[in-house]
C-alpha cells in the first residue's frame, strides 16, 4: 500500500494539516497518511513544544475519527535527534509490504538537498510537494522523481496559534472544530508562544 508520511512536531496539529491530508488522500494514489510525530525537529529550536504525550493527545483527538488518516509514533522510541531518512529505514524495515511518499510544503524544498544522507531519503520514498503561501516551488530545486500536489496548499501556521492562545486571542478556523476550547481548557500553551 502506498503510505504517505506527513513528518512534524504538531505543536499543535492544525486545520492546515488535516486540509493537505484529506486533499492528497482524497486525490491522489495514497491508501493512507501517516502522522509522524517528531519528538524534536533538528532544525528548530523546542521553545514552546508541549510534551509529546500532550501533543499525541491532541493527535488523538483529532484523527482518531479521521478514516485514513493515522499517528505513527515510530520516532519517539528512536535515538535523538531523529533524521527523516532514519525514520524511513526503520518504516520500511517495520512495513516491508508498504511504499512510502514523503509529503513536504514548499518551504523545505530549497534546503531538503542537505537533509542527512539526501540520495538515500531518495531511495526510500518519494517526495511530494504542497504548496506553502511565500514559497515557490522552484523547478530546480525539485529531486527527480517529484511530485508536486496541484491546488493543494496551506497558509496556517503552529507559531500563530500558539501566539494566539497565549495571548488569549481566538484562532478562528485554524484549529479543527472544538479543538480551541478543548486546548484552552487543557491549559495548553497558555505560558508558552
Amino acid at each position: 500500500m502506498k503510505t504517505g508520511l506527513l513528518f512534524g512536531s504538531f505543536n499543535p496539529v492544525h486545520a492546515g494539516h488535516l486540509h493537505i491530508a484529506r486533499q492528497i488522500l482524497n486525490s491522489e494514489d495514497i491508501g493512507e497518511i501517516w502522522f509522524v510525530v517528531s519528538p524534536q525537529n533538528p532544525f528548530k529550536q523546542d521553545q514552546g513544544l508541549l510534551p509529546v504525550e500532550d501533543r499525541l493527545a491532541i493527535l488523538h483527538r483529532v484523527l482518531d475519527n479521521e478514516p485514513g488518516l493515522r499517528i505513527c509514533e515510530v520516532e519517539l522510541d528512536m535515538p535523538k535527534p531523529s533524521y527523516t531518512v532514519d525514520t524511513l529505514r526503520r518504516l520500511h524495515a517495520d512495513h516491508p509490504d508498504r511504499s512510502f511518499v514523503l509529503i513536504i510544503g514548499s518551504d523545505n524544498l530549497p534546503a531538503l538537498h542537505r537533509w542527512k544522507d539526501y540520495e538515500t531519503l531518495l531511495q526510500l520514498a518519494a517526495v511530494w510537494i504542497y504548496h506553502r503561501p511565500g514559497y515557490a516551488i522552484v523547478q530546480r530545486d525539485l529531486p527527480p522523481g517529484a511530485h508536486v500536489c496541484e491546488g493543494v496548499e496551506t497558509d496556517v501556521s503552529s507559531t500563530r496559534i500558539r501566539e494566539a492562545l497565549h495571548t488569549g486571542k481566538s484562532v478562528g478556523s485554524d484549529l479543527p472544530p472544538g479543538l480551541e476550547s478543548w486546548i484552552r481548557n487543557k491549559g495548553y500553551y497558555a505560558g508558552t508562544a
